[in-house]
């Protein structure tokens, strides 16, 4: 199983602005579960239906922040990148 915490930031009439922070990694995990709940992420060409691709030209999805640990030595590095859009 998956699972992923969501959190509204905004809502518009045609869109919702998400937090989303997965507790497990699944495999595209984030773009299943919200098409799984008919709210598919703008410009996703493989789970949204045609309509999510007339409102962004790419996929809107985000990481602001990523924690890996470095396999040479086991420290932990983290890279953070304010969101585009």
């Amino acid at each position: 199983s998956a699972l992923t915490k969501v959190k509204m930031i905004s809502r518009g009439n045609n869109s919702s602005y998400l937090k989303l922070k997965p507790v497990t990694g699944r495999t595209h995990q984030l773009r299943v579960h919200l098409n799984s709940i008919g709210h598919p992420i703008l410009g996703d060409r493989m789970y949204a239906h045609d309509s999510a691709f007339a409102l962004a030209n790419r996929l809107m999805l985000h990481a602001t922040k990523i924690k890996l640990m470095r396999p040479a030595d086991g420290e932990w590095i983290e890279f953070d990148s304010a969101c585009p859009f």
